[in-house]
């Protein structure tokens, strides 16, 4: 989560921009050199044998997106804590998605700070010769203030029960920040590292860019289904009036 918090906010040089496709790509060079100096601040962690985990040919991807929304905060805590809204709503980039346990929580209905849960999940293209991307991670929920969240995914695939696959993801997520008006601002950060080889050399371009995976679409897809969500709802829908 404090990873997840300085990456959403930082600025140039750690984010560059990309003017031609409109957004906001991380450089790997400042990225490493600001987890080499976490790495020497924290403290001691028990040592995980990583002898028997295959080496991957592993490419990174990392963006940022920035948003608002007409609708509260917990709304959109709600969509990404609960596996059915958050499928359905995503059902454009998530194939497939489980809930394996649930490590920590409040117990308290709609109130999600301090929950952590375990998932898996299929992310897709749109297209069958861009392979599914299958990754185990941790998914946390917390207040970070006063009208301030955050919601970090983490793939804990260093750990001897959770394999490496073609994808994992490193701390991504957004923070959810309350405007006046009822209105909500996100962050969006996403950051991943895969393994691109099986993707058809006709696709090559538009995923080892980060574009068919990147946070806009993300954002992008969040935008689109609170919209439908407000139509439905919205005392003159044509659903409402028995059309088609």
């Amino acid at each position: 989560m404090e990873e997840l918090l300085s990456l959403a906010l930082a600025q140039e040089p750690l984010w560059q921009v990309d003017k031609e496709n409109n957004t906001e790509m991380l450089s790997d060079v400042k990225y490493m050199r600001v987890v080499k100096v976490r790495e020497c601040q924290s403290p001691p962690t028990l040592e995980v044998d990583n002898s028997h985990e295959p080496v991957l040919a592993v490419s990174s991807e990392s963006s940022r997106a920035v948003e608002y929304f007409k609708t509260s905060p917990i709304s959109i805590i709600e969509l990404l804590m609960d596996l059915e809204q958050w499928s359905l709503a995503f059902s454009n980039i998530v194939s497939k998605a489980t809930v394996v346990g649930v490590l920590a929580s409040t117990g308290a209905e709609r109130h999600y700070d301090g929950t952590l849960q375990l998932m898996t999940a299929e992310f897709h293209a749109p297209s069958p010769l861009v392979p599914t991307r299958e990754s185990s991670f941790a998914r946390y929920c917390k207040k970070l203030g006063s009208g301030l969240w955050g919601v970090v995914d983490v793939s804990p695939e260093t750990l001897p029960q959770f394999p490496s696959r073609n994808f994992r993801r490193r701390p991504s997520g957004c923070l959810i920040e309350e405007m006046p008006n009822g209105c909500s601002k996100v962050i969006w950060v996403e950051q991943v590292v895969v393994d691109n080889r099986l993707v058809h050399h006709f696709f090559q371009p538009l995923v080892t860019s980060g574009f068919a995976f990147c946070a806009k679409r993300w954002v992008n897809t969040l935008i689109q289904h609170f919209q439908w969500s407000a139509t439905v709802k919205a005392p003159n829908s044509p659903t409402d009036r028995g059309g088609n």
